[in-house]
């Protein structure tokens, strides 16, 4: 977890990186890295195919801040990723299912 000064300097960085203000694209990257590492590294559990996907999910992410509007940050790249994965792991194992949880109490329950 970052600290508040941290993740205002974040954000700063990053409405500067969507005003098409260059420097800042490295520096997101870094700050956004362990935490798009810990998703990625569920479903991969390889280092080196790790830091190279969070790599690339990371430089496409910050190429197209200017695209989306971002209220959390955090949430944002999450989503992001795991889209991305899911995508790239759609493409090469052909069919990916899905299922839904159910965690609520249902009528069978009572």
């Amino acid at each position: 977890m970052h600290s508040e000064q941290m993740e205002l300097h974040l954000q700063h960085m990053i409405e500067r990186a969507q005003m098409g203000m260059q420097g800042e694209e490295k520096e997101i990257e870094e700050l956004l890295f362990d935490e798009v590492y810990t998703l990625v590294y569920t479903i991969y559990k390889d280092k080196e195919k790790t830091q190279k996907v969070v790599r690339t999910i990371l430089e496409k992410y910050v190429a197209n801040l200017s695209d989306r509007k971002i209220l959390d940050v955090h949430k944002n790249v999450q989503v992001y990723a795991i889209v991305r994965i899911y995508q790239a792991l759609g493409k090469k194992n052909g069919t990916l299912y899905t299922c839904l949880l159910y965690t609520s109490p249902s009528p069978r329950d009572a």
